[in-house]
């Protein structure tokens, strides 16, 4: 075997041109005769025979003691026949080959029966993956595909006592009746009814600095008593696809609740005069490219009215929006919202869509003495979706009163592929992560992930949850999570969902009452991540964590893998400030010198979120991590004609051992390439040896990622049999 490795190694340096590495440069065709040459092809034969030999000699005789061998010999001696005499009721499942011994399907039923020894594992190849429309750069897709499906409003339920029970007011579909293909679009009935509990938002807590929740940065409360939030979160989807869009449906809530912390600052006649008094009818409204509010204001005898534009004669609407006002219904906590849903991630446009609604219904300038200006007045828009909470009111009027934010904030992504929306949120959420971790919890938080570990994310801020939870599963790639992930868990649901037994995601909104409660009570197998402190709690027990060998405790074995992701972060997390803050992370480099004005606002602008140079680094890193795994891995399949291929399964062996061989090889610097390539990456800088982190490897081998990374390879980049 080393005369052959030694004879190819010398032929390809013979071959290739010294100092020359691109792939346009490579000379296939003198290689390839190189390598057919008589030398070689006589050393190689020669290299089977000797593997024959020893196979024969020391092998098979011990195969033939082997229980495998007796099971070969029974499906044998069960299943034989004469290849040639087709007649028997069994032969149409038979092989037509030269041995006339075993039956379709052989293979698959010793498998079944193995004990695989320590070392050894057995997988099964995945079916390839489907294309969805948001994973395809076409811009020819329907217009209404770039926004929402479903608008839904909710709120506080009418009578003594209920201000606190939400009940859904209205849910309707914002697309255009098509007679084209539906399959990427919601519909009303596929809202679960528990969306209320994702959507609804409690009761701001009393803390210091609450004015600061009145200035333009946040402009969470209002003058006229009302607490608002914006928020983006996402619900699992019955569909429950293989891709990631149809894991999910994709959901932005604005919600109102009545404010018991916050006086009114503004009149009752001032918050009167910017409430509507009529929606009327325009046939001539439609999308334009610059945005022109609906909204307007007439003159008459009685005083100033307000009025808005629709395309639709809403006469019920208009009756009841004059004998009825939600908002002086209810005191307070009093709630009601407005949530756009879809199936596909367009958070983007479905938020600017309420924002520019919130915007242009709240924003107003008043002359009240003492108000900034701008300012906000929630009633105006609380009051016409108040309208909705009685049944007769046409189903059309959400609609309606949506079309002119829908067009335009449509517009401006009509021309444009429609993945974009998703990768914009994706590079948001990223900066998002960034921002609320430091460097060394991010990278922990990134390698407890990697071994699929239970992990909650909290926060106070529900949209920094889901954009945490979907920027770290972009970190893994290519790797992927296939546990249970719940960015969003509703207060219902935390006690039952946090003693779920296998690995999960899990993000726990701190404004919640149980919140408190359920994170100080957490299993000790659960890590917690705080994204308002930016700390990571490493939990004390491990998930598929290996088990020790007697004389070591299991204890011990926990808190020795403890101690190598610690390691492994620390290290890690040094990558990741490198590339987030150079300055402070480099400081001690000799060619870092004290930063200038300019230099300071271009790190300044970097420390905002280069999210790709930490997806670079973590991709750099996986990969390393899983090179070596296909060709350790052995495929196995029954050769039939296509008819019986197709009704096949193969079947992969993973040899952990030589995996691990081959990580302490490049960890050495020992394990090369036969042909170097220009566009291959070095990723040798990220190895990792066994000694130092042999527990990683081993709980990384157990994880389902692993495992699902194994089954998606392809039969050419493994050892085929």
């Amino acid at each position: 075997l080393n005369d052959v490795r030694r004879l190819i190694v010398l032929s390809v340096d013979e071959v290739l041109p010294q100092g020359k590495t691109a792939d346009d440069t490579i000379p296939v065709v003198a290689l390839a005769k190189k390598l057919s040459s008589a030398e070689v092809l006589n050393s190689v034969y020669g290299l089977a025979e000797a593997l024959f030999r020893e196979y024969t000699l020391k092998i098979y005789p011990n195969f033939q003691r082997h229980i495998f061998h007796d099971w070969a010999c029974k499906e044998a001696r069960e299943r034989c026949y004469n290849v040639k005499d087709q007649t028997t009721a069994i032969g149409e499942y038979l092989i037509p080959s030269e041995y006339n011994g075993l039956s379709y399907g052989w293979m698959n039923r010793f498998l079944r029966q193995m004990e695989f020894p320590d070392g050894m594992s057995l997988h099964r190849p995945s079916p390839s993956q489907s294309t969805t429309i948001s994973d395809t750069p076409n811009l020819d897709v329907p217009v209404h595909l770039h926004n929402g499906d479903v608008a839904l409003v909710f709120g506080s339920e009418t009578g003594d006592n209920a201000a606190n029970q939400i009940r859904r007011f209205s849910c309707v579909s914002v697309q255009p009746d098509t007679d084209g293909p539906s399959k990427k679009v919601l519909f009303p009935d596929d809202v679960p009814p528990i969306f209320e509990s994702y959507a609804a938002v409690p009761p701001f807590h009393e803390r210091p600095f609450q004015g600061m929740l009145k200035d333009e940065k946040n402009s969470r409360t209002s003058i006229d008593g009302w607490e608002v939030s914006l928020t983006n979160f996402v619900i699992p989807s019955q569909g429950m696809g293989d891709s990631v869009d149809d894991k999910w449906m994709y959901c932005v809530s604005l919600v109102f609740r009545k404010s018991s912390n916050t006086m009114p600052q503004i009149s009752e006649q001032e918050i009167n005069n910017e409430c509507l008094s009529e929606l009327q009818h325009d046939e001539s409204l439609g999308g334009t490219e610059y945005f022109k509010s609906p909204l307007f204001f007439t003159e008459s005898q009685d005083g100033r009215s307000r009025k808005m534009k629709v395309s639709l004669e809403l006469n019920e609407f208009n009756r009841k929006l004059q004998e009825y006002k939600w908002s002086q219904q209810f005191g307070q906590g009093a709630t009601i919202g407005l949530a756009l849903i879809s199936s596909r991630n367009v958070t983007q446009a479905m938020r600017e869509t309420l924002s520019l609604l919130f915007k242009d219904f709240c924003a107003i300038k008043s002359s009240t003495e003492g108000l900034k200006t701008p300012c906000q007045m929630c009633q105006p828009l609380v009051d016409i979706l108040g309208v909705l909470s009685h049944s007769q009111v046409e189903k059309s009027s959400v609609g309606c009163l949506l079309q002119p934010y829908l067009a335009y904030t449509t517009s401006k992504w009509v021309h444009r592929p429609l993945s974009d929306q998703s990768d914009i949120f994706l590079e948001s959420a990223g900066i998002q992560l960034m921002q609320a971790l430091p460097p060394v919890p991010l990278a922990l938080a990134f390698v407890t992930l990697l071994l699929e570990q239970k992990v909650v994310f909290s926060s106070s801020r529900r949209g920094v949850l889901m954009a945490a939870s979907f920027a770290i599963m972009q970190l893994l790639k290519p790797l992927k999570w296939a546990h249970l992930q719940v960015p969003l868990v509703p207060a219902s649901m935390m006690n039952e969902l946090i003693h779920y037994p296998a690995p999960f995601v899990l993000g726990i909104p701190t404004d919640e009452k149980e919140s408190a409660g359920v994170l100080s009570t957490l299993p000790s197998d659960v890590t917690l991540i705080d994204l308002d402190v930016g700390r990571v709690i490493l939990a004390s027990e491990f998930v598929n964590a290996s088990k020790s060998d007697g004389e070591e405790s299991d204890e011990a074995a926990a808190g020795a893998l403890r101690s190598q992701v610690l390691f492994l972060a620390e290290c890690l997390g040094g990558a990741f400030g490198a590339a987030m803050y150079q300055n402070s992370w480099c400081s001690d480099s000799p060619l870092q010198l004290i930063p200038n004005e300019r230099d300071a606002l271009v790190e300044q602008r970097r420390s905002k979120g280069n999210f790709s140079e930490v997806l670079a680094i973590c991709d750099e890193f996986i990969s390393e991590l899983v090179s070596g795994v296909h060709p350790c891995c052995l495929w196995i399949e029954e050769k039939h004609d296509d008819e019986i291929n197709k009704r096949n399964e193969p079947a992969i062996i993973f040899d952990e051992n030589r995996f691990f061989h081959i990580k302490n090889l490049r960890a050495e610097g020992r394990y090369l390439p036969l042909v170097h390539k220009s566009d291959q990456t070095r990723s040798d800088k990220f190895s990792l040896s066994l000694d130092n982190f042999d527990l990683i490897f081993e709980t990384l081998l157990r994880t389902q990622c692993l495992s699902t990374y194994i089954s998606g390879g392809n039969k050419e980049s493994m050892l085929f049999w």
